[in-house]
């Protein structure tokens, strides 16, 4: 039996997140451009298009990570400018785990960066459960397969409370089973007034509206394509 999300107790406050006219170059080469795009709350849009067309790197430059050519990015939450950093929560290609700690031990280590003060112990046992890692939580990540390291990874959306969620193929390595749990997470991060885009090659099961990278790429044969 799938465990379930505990309820939802709050909504997030009135948000938009914006991005106008985004193009981005790497190595001299334009990646994409006249990108424009508008979360609010409850918005889930999917980034789709073939390999190469820069789905990841958009997703880089949504998150402050890599500065776009062109273009602006915003955040307002309550009519007000916003922070991105303090209310973003990003999955990348990367899983961004330490190979020498325990599960737990990664599990407060994150909490610790990012809130500066340790995590609920009932939080971190409910987020492991959901994500079917109880079993797992004393054991050194370096011997994790793949597809837990995936949903290692996931827990810090469980962890960490914030109102956007950026994820880079988040179904890669689990199984059918955890992608229940995945759609099950996003969907209660939506109906609780969040946002998220997610960039994935697979049908997540929640209806969402569609970004496809393929119109924005450069085509000459001299550009090429990167991602």
């Amino acid at each position: 039996m799938m465990n379930k999300i505990k309820k939802i107790q709050s909504n997030y406050p009135r948000l938009v997140f914006e991005a106008a006219n985004l193009g981005v170059k790497r190595g001299g080469r334009h990646v994409f451009g006249g990108i424009s795009l508008a979360l609010t709350n409850r918005t889930l849009l999917y980034l789709h298009g073939a390999n190469g067309t820069g789905k990841s790197t958009l997703l880089r430059t949504l998150s402050g990570r890599l500065g776009p050519a062109t273009g602006n990015i915003s955040l307002q939450i309550d009519t007000e400018d916003a922070i991105l950093n303090d209310n973003l929560m990003v999955l990348d290609h990367l899983n961004g785990l330490k190979n020498t700690f325990t599960l737990l031990e990664h599990c407060n280590y994150f909490v610790r960066i990012i809130n500066g003060t340790p995590p609920e112990p009932q939080k971190v046992m409910h987020s492991l459960e959901v994500l079917k890692l109880h079993h797992l939580a004393t054991q050194p990540i370096k011997y994790f397969s793949s597809g837990q390291r995936r949903r290692a990874a996931l827990l810090k959306f469980l962890l960490i409370d914030r109102p956007i969620w950026l994820m880079d193929e988040p179904t890669v390595g689990v199984d059918a089973e955890n992608r229940k749990t995945l759609a099950m997470m996003l969907e209660q991060h939506i109906k609780k007034g969040g946002a998220a885009i997610v960039a994935t090659h697979d049908d997540i099961g929640l209806k969402g509206e569609i970004l496809s990278l393929d119109h924005y790429t450069p085509k000459q044969k001299d550009m090429g394509y990167w991602s």
